[in-house]
């Protein structure tokens, strides 16, 4: 969140913060998931104020999903993006084929329809 805000405060753009929270397909896309939500209020709350911290407007939205990157590339294509700022952990790659990051990174990636911007996290041991 702190290098969204440090782009958008120098060109002047406002933030979406968004949380993708991804609903089980045994459950219906409208059942709660307390724990969840929880911790999707806790990050929007924070990112707000990072923002509020660099005077960024931020818009934050609790999206609810199959998959956490389809629901993200939906709102970059549906907000009119033009840039979309992951963070993700970076994985340990199996072999020569294997992902550097997880399904959703790798899914905004191959379909978002502006730039993406990633900041990794080092390798978990």
């Amino acid at each position: 969140m702190a290098l969204a805000a440090e782009l958008a405060d120098d060109h002047g753009s406002t933030i979406t913060a968004v949380v993708a929270i991804e609903v089980p397909p045994e459950l219906p896309l409208e059942a709660h998931m307390l724990e969840e939500e929880g911790a999707a209020k806790r990050t929007l709350e924070a990112a707000r104020a990072i923002g509020a911290s660099r005077g960024v407007n931020v818009r934050t939205q609790t999206l609810r999903a199959r998959l956490a990157g389809e629901a993200v590339v939906a709102e970059a294509e549906a907000s009119g993006a033009d840039l979309v700022v992951l963070r993700a952990p970076r994985r340990k790659a199996l072999g020569r084929r294997g992902r550097i990051f997880g399904k959703t990174v790798d899914h905004v990636l191959k379909h978002a329809p502006c730039r993406v911007m990633v900041a990794a996290l080092p390798p978990s041991e």
